[in-house]
């Protein structure tokens, strides 16, 4: 027996599964309670954006590094690092 499937307001088209439309319906929800008058702007500077690019940097060193000594050398890839 498939579930019975209620169509948010709308919705074009029915959702697949219960959860799916339960979803829908917090985000809608959730979206109309939200307030857009709140005064912060939502925009990136140019410092913040160039501290993410080194960050994304630096963290792919960090964590790709040992990730591909470890493939490369496997147990020895500690001593390597030394």
């Amino acid at each position: 027996m498939r579930p019975v499937v209620h169509q948010p307001a709308g919705c074009t088209r029915a959702l697949s599964t219960p959860l799916a439309s339960t979803l829908v319906q917090c985000y809608k929800s959730l979206l109309s309670t939200m307030s857009t008058d709140t005064g912060f702007v939502r925009s990136i500077g140019r410092w913040a954006m160039t501290g993410l690019v080194i960050n994304c940097i630096v963290g792919s060193g960090i964590f790709g590094l040992p990730g591909e000594l470890n493939r490369l050398l496997g147990r020895a890839s500690p001593i390597a690092m030394i």
